[in-house]
């Protein structure tokens, strides 16, 4: 069956792109009374069947609300009832914007200033000024500074410890994950009357703030509230620059040529649009200077809007080209009562527009399709443990869920190339979205051939990480020469459907459950770094000089930063992954791969995965890094594997029958 068969147009598979923003899907208003907003829930909402929840007594507290006049209490109970799911894309849009008007200001609208987390067992807020445009010696900048350099925490509210503040906020967040709760909680804080409402506290046009220092002292500051606070924008023109510390100073230095590319990505370039296309061309375009160079950084840390078009551009960059296709994300979405074949058929494209699609789908090419195979033999079954108390071989029945789909990265991203080949287009519209597709893969075959992956990759995360970044980042992580560094992302990846109720309130309720490659849902957890660290006050401050070619480093102090070019510059060894053919089980693998590894003068590092059921699977090596200039180690240059930068590892336990 050609692709062309597909039921909805390029153009309606895109459309969640055009909201810049990888939750939000295609738009299905809805309306229901409070009394049907029990079937809504029941039938799409992706973690309703996850949950014993005893929703007609939460239900029957919103009938107690006067509407319109009791709106805002309204909508904070439901965002409790929506938030005791724990699905992060979910919950209600605009909370504090009882009057449906986009223009108009309120009391919530004011703010205390900007607050950066600072994640950890004990969070911190750091509290940093409104951003400034400053003047002088014929250079102009915007800068953000720390509110008091010399007390940089909030530790108080009112008077109310931090601590009592996220607590009470805590009902109101869609998660489990303290990266989210704390992420989230600090938008309430900045906004202190929307948390002073959702708390019960009296609102004001004032707050006192207690700040304190490294060393534990405190001052008060007794602060106006402010609508017009903001956080600098950054100039993102020189998406690709090079980056190294100073020695005399530690500081950090950015230039046009150097060892360590650095790729600031502050979202994910939606290609549906044209500013957002133009600068993902851009970015691969400047790609080019990264190419042979000993070590890239790519900063994903508060990336959380986008699409995943922008990861079928930057993955073959990250790669090999000779690295196989692999698993990048796996869905399941909720079924409607009303789909005749619960399981789908073949070239089902519920998920298209998320790039995701069932195993047997017409699209994969065969060693896509070979990937999906090797896969399926880990018996993945969807680890929802950290979500949900229902038994881990009851959810998945295939009454509530489709089958799975899959999204499978290449260097030759071959599915993608064949959607842009076999779409049929129909409106202007479709033309001009698939004319940037093929675009992206005309770009492709232009430079990659001409580009030599970087020996060693870092990716920075945070707690602002999330959505299709997340996805990214996920995927990358344990490939071979591939680190990630920083802390753990928010943890989301769901596809919300919005919902409209009669009296204007608009919902968003997740529809899908997606899962990381190691097994994992993403609500609730995140991506875990390989490398934990966190940043320092500090580390806020921007400074960012206007009118200028040249590329600049805006936080010169960033310690995450740093830290990352010292590994790189450091580093004396990579991983690289070898052929040992068909692998039974972990000890097997035990065996093999230290006999493997040791015999190509390497040391393995406990990972390996199967990349051809029953004969073929992959140890992955530590080797010592050589010079640039001989980049192989020559007794390798023979026995490399077509797959030199690997797969993902297998981080769950093989059966004995699944090689």
């Amino acid at each position: 069956m050609r692709f062309l068969t597909l039921s909805i147009s390029i153009l309606s598979l895109l459309l969640s792109m055009t909201a810049k923003s990888d939750d939000i899907s295609i738009s299905e208003v809805y309306s229901y009374n409070n009394s049907h907003l029990k079937p809504i829930l029941q039938e799409h909402f992706s973690f309703y069947p996850l949950f014993t929840i005893d929703i007609d007594q939460k239900l029957d507290t919103l009938d107690s609300y006067n509407l319109p006049g009791e709106m805002i209490p309204y909508r904070l109970e439901l965002q409790k009832i929506i938030a005791s799911y724990n699905e992060s894309h979910s919950g209600v849009i605009d909370l504090f914007n009882a009057n449906q008007s986009p223009h108009k200001s309120s009391v919530y609208d004011q703010k205390i200033g900007i607050l950066k987390v600072i994640p950890g067992k004990r969070s911190k807020f750091v509290l940093l000024s409104p951003c400034e445009f400053k003047s002088g010696q014929g250079n102009s900048f915007i800068e953000q500074n720390l509110f008091d350099p010399e007390h940089p925490y909030l530790v108080a509210i009112d008077t109310l410890p931090i601590a009592y503040w996220v607590h009470q906020l805590e009902p109101y967040i869609s998660s489990q994950n303290p990266a989210r709760i704390y992420q989230q909680s600090r938008y309430w804080l900045e906004h202190i009357n929307q948390a002073r409402k959702m708390t019960g506290k009296t609102l004001s046009n004032k707050a006192r703030l207690t700040l304190a220092s490294e060393d534990g002292s405190t001052i008060d500051h007794f602060v106006p509230l402010k609508e017009d606070i903001h956080i600098c924008p950054k100039d993102n023109s020189h998406h690709v620059h090079f980056v190294d510390i100073q020695p005399d100073s530690e500081t950090i230095t950015a230039e046009i040529d150097g060892d360590i590319a650095y790729v600031p990505l502050p979202e994910m370039y939606n290609i549906a649009e044209n500013d957002d296309a133009s600068k993902l061309f851009m970015l691969m375009e400047q790609l080019r200077a990264a190419s042979s160079k000993k070590g890239m950084i790519l900063d994903l840390r508060d990336n959380h809007k986008g699409n995943r078009t922008a990861m079928i551009a930057l993955y073959p960059f990250l790669i090999d080209p000779k690295s196989l296709p692999k698993v990048a994300n796996i869905m399941s979405y909720r079924l409607p009562a009303d789909e005749a074949e619960p399981w789908g058929n073949s070239d089902s494209d519920k998920l298209a527009h998320r790039f995701t699609f069932p195993a047997n789908h017409s699209i994969w090419s065969d060693k896509e399709r070979l990937t999906i195979e090797a896969f399926e033999m880990t018996d993945f079954r969807g680890d929802i443990s950290h979500i949900s108390k229902v038994p881990q071989n009851n959810w998945f029945d295939g009454k509530n869920f489709s089958r799975w789909h899959y999204m499978v990265m290449s260097p030759q991203q071959q599915f993608f190339r064949n959607m842009v080949r076999e779409f049929d287009v129909r409106t202007a519209d479709d033309a001009f979205i698939i004319d940037n597709f093929s675009d992206l893969i005309n770009r492709l075959d232009d430079i990659l051939p001409h580009y030599t992956r970087p020996e060693q990759i870092v990716v920075l995360t945070n707690q602002g990480t999330f959505n299709a970044a997340e996805i990214l980042a996920g995927t990358l992580k344990g490939m071979d020469g591939i680190t990630l560094m920083g802390s753990r992302s928010s943890g989301g990846s769901s596809m919300p459907q919005t919902y409209t109720l009669p009296c204007g309130t608009e919902i968003k309720l997740g529809t899908t459950l997606s899962f990381a490659p190691d097994g994992k849902a993403y609500d609730n957890i995140g991506i875990i770094p390989d490398h934990i660290v966190l940043p320092a006050a500090d580390d806020f401050v921007f400074r960012q000089r206007l009118n200028t070619n040249r590329p600049q480093v805006v936080h010169i102090t960033d310690n995450l930063l740093k830290k990352a070019i010292r590994f790189i510059k450091t580093s004396q060894s990579t991983t690289h992954s070898l052929e040992a053919g068909p692998i039974y089980g972990e000890d097997d693998a035990q065996e093999k791969c230290t006999v493997l590894c040791e015999t190509e003068d390497g040391v393995w590092n406990k990972q390996w995965w199967t990349t051809l059921p029953g004969e073929m699977s992959l140890c992955q090596c530590r080797f010592p890094i050589v010079p640039m200039e001989n980049s192989q180690p020559p007794e390798l240059k023979d026995k490399l594997p077509n797959n030199w930068f690997g797969q993902e590892p297998g981080n769950v336990n093989y059966s004995s029958k699944s090689p």
